[in-house]
């Protein structure tokens, strides 16, 4: 009889450490809280006894003002009393800071907590001066393309190595890596004038451009500039590479690096997207559509203007171009564009795009755009090097999901350096 006492004893208290851990509201009815915020400034979401504030602009994480709701007589603190069951408060949320909020009712007490919905960290890559342009994931491996060389993480962006096969060719100057994409040989990686096939300290292959029709020519009176690779999963070893000179591609991408002109002479190809049965590419003069791989004919898409990103999910295209992420429907034929809340700023031209599930992320010359609801509203977020706060007017070069994280790479200014690796995770 003992011994099921002191069994029920343990059972029912290891069932309340588990109801505390998981942050369960407080039992008694006078201590509920209930946090909001201003519509224009954001929303809230709750989270056990955590409330987890979105902003629609940087500009007031340090000084967020929140409204909380009580129990009539209860009391709030830090706040100030509004009426019999309202408070205000403002809070800093930067720095990845949690700030305790505590309800009092006669003589029970309840402890809550406020924090930013993402916590942001932030990495260096390479030398101090090197920008980032480009990431890419293979596997677990983080890869980031830098105006010094192509490097690699394998924990996530905490740390980061230089590849070293990354500068043939370019014996006097740092290779300028643009894109990224990889194959089960190795990775690609795009440059000024060069197309790379490596993997570890073994190069497979580079190919040298030149004109049109003149194979590895090295044409000193311009630059290719390797801006956009998507491996083309749905046509066999077939890898496009676009350049400000036109869009290239390889039929054996697996065993060569010997690329072929494609259609659009002449045309800047920003990026590149391939879902089943459909080459989507990206160009200054708008969107080109093609349903034989290019071979043929491409049809112009000309009413959303420049498209500078691509991302494809669930039968919905998604553009970055001038003034947010335009979103179609109907393969391109026409577009409804977004934007989000940009402070004193007019909203940018977004230069990538990505999308998981309802989640959709915009690169900008100001700053990282987030969606919650499939791109029809944007928060505005960024990153800063020395204390991860949110502060507008850093510049994101590219922007991708790993699991539920949103990876950025973020270029420097003048005072902070060359850029680095932005993590966002949710709380």
């Amino acid at each position: 009889m003992k011994r099921t006492l002191l069994v029920a004893l343990a059972a029912i208290l290891a069932a309340a450490v588990a109801c505390h851990k998981q942050g369960n509201p407080p039992s008694h009815p006078d201590t509920r809280l209930i946090v909001s915020v201003d519509s224009s400034v954001g929303m809230v979401v709750e989270s056990a006894d955590t409330f987890l504030v979105r902003l629609k602009d940087p500009f007031s994480i340090t000084a967020t003002p929140l409204v909380y709701h009580v129990a009539p007589g209860a009391r709030v603190s830090p706040a100030a009393r509004r009426d019999d069951s309202t408070w205000t408060g403002r809070v800093d949320l930067s720095g990845n800071r949690i700030e305790e909020i505590t309800v009092d009712a006669d003589d029970h007490s309840q402890k809550f907590y406020v924090a930013y919905y993402y916590k942001i960290e932030n990495y260096p890559v390479g030398v101090s001066d090197a920008v980032p342009n480009c990431l890419h994931f293979k596997g677990d491996t983080l890869y980031v393309g830098t105006t010094d060389g192509l490097y690699y993480s394998m924990d996530g962006g905490k740390d980061f190595a230089k590849s070293s096969i990354w500068n043939w060719g370019e014996v006097d100057t740092p290779r300028n890596i643009l894109a990224i994409d990889d194959l089960d040989k190795g990775i690609w990686a795009g440059s000024v004038n060069y197309v790379l096939l490596g993997d570890g300290d073994t190069l497979h292959g580079a190919l040298q451009f030149g004109l049109p029709g003149a194979d590895s020519v090295l044409v000193t009176s311009f630059s290719f500039l390797g801006n956009a690779i998507w491996r083309d999963y749905y046509a066999n070893d077939t890898l496009f590479y676009g350049t400000t000179r036109g869009l290239f591609f390889s039929f054996d991408a697996e065993v060569s690096v010997q690329f072929n002109y494609l259609l659009n002479q002449g045309d800047s190809i920003n990026c590149i997207a391939t879902p089943p049965g459909l080459l989507l590419v990206g160009t200054n003069k708008g969107l080109e559509t093609s349903t034989d791989y290019g071979t043929k004919s491409f049809t112009l898409r000309s009413s959303v203007g420049p498209v500078y990103g691509l991302a494809v999910q669930g039968g919905l295209i998604y553009a970055a171009v001038n003034g947010g992420i335009a979103v179609s429907s109907d393969v391109g034929g026409t577009f409804a564009t977004h934007n989000g809340a940009y402070g004193s700023n007019a909203p940018p031209a977004m230069k990538k795009v990505a999308v998981s599930g309802t989640t959709v992320v915009g690169a900008s010359a100001i700053g990282l755009a987030v969606s919650w609801d499939g791109g029809v509203s944007f928060d505005f977020v960024a990153g800063d090097a020395t204390n991860n706060n949110l502060i507008p007017g850093y510049e994101v070069n590219d922007v991708a999901f790993y699991g539920n994280k949103i990876y950025a790479v973020v270029k420097g200014n003048a005072k902070s350096g060359g850029g680095w690796v932005s993590v966002l995770t949710p709380r």
